[in-house]
């Protein structure tokens, strides 16, 4: 029989957040759900940030590059580029790729380039317009565990 007592040991110091990525272009793009809204996340109380993205719909051969950028705010403001997958080949459904970097490298970034980067999201570049992924993003390590940083729905 199952349990009613829940118990929040990974919810409570992990953040885990699964978005759709509808570029609507093949150019780069930050992570959107629509085509107009970026999705930058807070790492004040985090020491590492990953993504993980996967061929969802395709019409090209879909996840080409994948990417981590930062910034100094939730508008993407001075956003720079801390690491990149290189070029990814995998061209099937189900088929993706994943960059991770840590709260430390994007302070080293921040510094040398005289910026406060705060704020994490992807960009991505697929093959077609019309690619969609489906988009993880992990932000680890919380300095305070805090219940539901991954809600039990979202």
């Amino acid at each position: 029989m199952a349990s009613a007592v829940t118990t929040q040991k990974i919810g409570s110091r992990f953040s885990f957040e699964a978005i759709p990525h509808v570029p609507g272009a093949s150019s780069a793009t930050f992570l959107t759900p629509d085509g107009t809204t970026f999705k930058w996340r807070d790492m004040r109380d985090f020491e590492w940030f990953g993504v993980s993205a996967t061929n969802a719909v395709l019409t090209g051969n879909g996840l080409t590059l994948l990417e981590i950028w930062a910034a100094d705010d939730a508008s993407g403001t001075n956003a720079t580029l801390i690491v990149s997958s290189g070029t990814l080949s995998g061209t099937a459904v189900g088929q993706g790729g994943f960059v991770e970097c840590l709260a430390s490298q994007i302070r080293e970034i921040s510094a040398a380039n005289s910026k406060n980067f705060r704020y994490v999201t992807a960009k991505i570049t697929v093959a077609n317009s019309s690619d969609k992924l489906a988009v993880a993003l992990l932000r680890g390590l919380a300095k305070h565990a805090t219940q539901n940083l991954t809600p039990a729905t979202f």
